[in-house]
C-alpha cells in the first residue's frame, strides 16, 4: 500500500470509569483463560457515555442512504465495465464508483514509478456500493460487470453533506466538501476511514477517540461519524 506521508493519528482513547480496561468482555475460545481484548465493549456503554448517540447512528443511516442515492442517479458520461489506463484511455483525477451487485473485485494498480507497481483491490465497493478514489496517470482501473465509474468535473459536486458540522457515513472531498484538521469520531459498526487510494487512515478500533485529517484530497467514511471539535458530544463516564 502507498505509505503515507502526512497523515496522523492522534489514537487517544478516553480512558473512563467502566472502559474495556477493565470490562469483562472475552474473546470466543478464550473465556476460560479470562483473556480480554481491549477493543471489545457493550454497544449499550456508548448510549451511556454519549446521550443522543443512537439519534447520531439513525442520522448515519439516513446520509448513507443519501449518499448512494446521490451516486446511483447522477447523471453524467459513465465508464462501464473493463480494464483502463488513467492519462491515456480515461482522465486522472477523482472518480466515483457504483458496484453493480456481482462477485468480480472492483481494482486499481498503480504506478509509483517505473518499476514500482501495486493493486489495490475495493473488496466489492463494501462502502455501501458506491464511493470516491483516485486516479493518477499511469493507474490502471478494473470496472466489474454491472458496475460504473464517473469522473466528477464539477468541483461544487458534492455527494456528502455535513449535518451541524458532523460528517456521517459516506464520501467526502476534503478542503471542499470536508475541512481538513482534527475530529472526534465515534463508532457505529464494523467501521473504516480510507482515503481515495484505499489507504487506511482509522479501522475498526476503540468505541470512540480522535482524527486528524491532513494532506488528502478524498476521505470515505463508514461506520462513524466524525464530528468537529465545536460540534463535539458530551461524554460520561460509565460505572
Amino acid at each position: 500500500m502507498k505509505i503515507l506521508s502526512r497523515i496522523w493519528i492522534l489514537i487517544i482513547p478516553l480512558i473512563l470509569s467502566g472502559c474495556s480496561l477493565n470490562s469483562k468482555f472475552y474473546l470466543v475460545g478464550y473465556e476460560n483463560e479470562e483473556y480480554e481484548r481491549f477493543s471489545d465493549y457493550d454497544i449499550r456503554e456508548l448510549e451511556e457515555q454519549i446521550p443522543g448517540y443512537w439519534s447520531y447512528y439513525k442520522k448515519s443511516e439516513e446520509e448513507k442512504s443519501a449518499f448512494i442515492e446521490k451516486g446511483a442517479f447522477w447523471e453524467t458520461e459513465w465508464i462501464t465495465a473493463g480494464t483502463y489506463e488513467a492519462g491515456t484511455e480515461i482522465e486522472s483525477g477523482i472518480y466515483i464508483a457504483w458496484y453493480g451487485g456481482n462477485d468480480e473485485e472492483f481494482c486499481v494498480t498503480r504506478h509509483e514509478d517505473d518499476e514500482r507497481t501495486w493493486t489495490d483491490s475495493y473488496d466489492k465497493f463494501w462502502y455501501n456500493q458506491a464511493f470516491l478514489f483516485q486516479l493518477d496517470a499511469k493507474d490502471c482501473v478494473t470496472v466489474p460487470q454491472d458496475s460504473k465509474i464517473a469522473l466528477i468535473k464539477n468541483d461544487s459536486l458534492c455527494f456528502s453533506n455535513a449535518v451541524d458540522n458532523v460528517y456521517y457515513e459516506g464520501s467526502y472531498k476534503i478542503r471542499e466538501d470536508m475541512p481538513e484538521g482534527e475530529y472526534f469520531v465515534i463508532k457505529f459498526d464494523m467501521a473504516i476511514l480510507e482515503d481515495g487510494y484505499g489507504d487506511l487512515i482509522l479501522s475498526n478500533n476503540n468505541r470512540f477517540k480522535y482524527v486528524v485529517i491532513d494532506d488528502i484530497d478524498v476521505l470515505n467514511v463508514k461506520g462513524y461519524a466524525l464530528f468537529s471539535l465545536e460540534a463535539k458530544p458530551e461524554t460520561h463516564p460509565i460505572n
